[in-house]
């Protein structure tokens, strides 16, 4: 099942801050753990297993027109457009970012019709079998009826959370799949859960995060360069954890970024050290 992911980011902008600042869990979510909570729907709903679910496309359309790409730049309404690091994130989770055609003072229906024509010519072009739209503007009720036509489902996270200035359209509901964001979510701290956890690594610090009932931990690499004698794992709960070669199997010098793993260690830091030391690191296909 090939998946394909669009951000409409003028919604999911918004969705990102009320998670951060006003939700039950004030975390801000994290693009690895949304396309892996889609990809834990999409296994569950259609019994498949989570290796023949794929996501091989992610695009992120951001209201920021060129000439502001090097900085940040303020939009009337005070609020901020991200620029470098924005761009930095997006590369470092394998997002491609497309902007929208006019400045900031583009409409909102140029912004849909933008990313419509996007979404449907890479869905047809990679031959998508889904199409998660990460969006709440009932201005895209068309572009899920023409994907369903053409064969595609179409995934819409709905929000059913009291969050102000912040709602799914009642059209969306059309798409083939509308799982609430509270569901997706308290997906993460399911037990049997062994992806990337849904929300933005924690700092450093003691790993608050319990075993899993089989006693090992489970977690995602989110940095190892080949060159470095070590690397840094977020656990299920999203906390960090260093990994040096000696906790590896065999003669593996390091592990690329996105590799599942489970692992065992002591939640405290040792003696200067800033995070926890993982041990026993092995690859895991959940």
């Amino acid at each position: 099942m090939r998946l394909g992911v669009f951000y409409d980011d003028a919604w999911f902008h918004r969705l990102w801050r009320y998670l951060d600042a006003q939700s039950p869990w004030r975390r801000a979510p994290a693009f690895a753990g949304i396309h892996d909570l889609l990809r834990w729907h999409l296994h569950h709903h259609h019994r498949l297993p989570l290796a023949d679910i794929v996501m091989v496309e992610a695009h992120y359309m951001l209201g920021q027109p060129p000439q502001a790409s090097r900085k940040d730049t303020v939009k009337p309404n005070g609020s901020r457009v991200a620029g470098s690091f924005w761009n930095h994130v997006l590369r470092n989770e394998g997002i491609v970012r497309h902007e929208h055609e006019a400045g900031l003072t583009n409409s909102r229906e140029r912004g849909i019709a933008r990313l419509t024509r996007l979404t449907q010519g890479i869905a047809l072009a990679r031959q998508l079998d889904v199409v998660a739209l990460i969006t709440g503007d009932g201005g895209f009720t068309p572009l899920v009826q023409d994907l369903q036509k053409r064969g595609i489902k179409v995934i819409v996270p709905t929000l059913d959370m009291p969050a102000p200035g912040l709602a799914t359209a009642p059209g969306l509901a059309v798409a083939d799949h509308t799982p609430p964001w509270s569901e997706l979510l308290a997906a993460g701290d399911d037990d049997a859960y062994r992806l990337a956890c849904p929300f933005v690594q924690r700092g450093p610090g003691p790993a608050r995060s319990l075993p899993a009932s089989d006693g090992h931990r489970y977690g995602v690499v989110n940095r190892w360069d080949p060159r470095s004698r070590c690397g840094y794992i977020t656990d299920t709960q999203g906390y960090s954890w260093y990994a040096g070669i000696a906790s590896m199997p065999g003669s593996r010098r390091s592990l690329p970024k996105g590799t599942y793993v489970r692992f065992t260690g002591d939640p405290e830091p040792p003696p200067g050290r800033n995070y926890p030391s993982a041990r026993q690191v092995r690859p895991h296909q959940p």
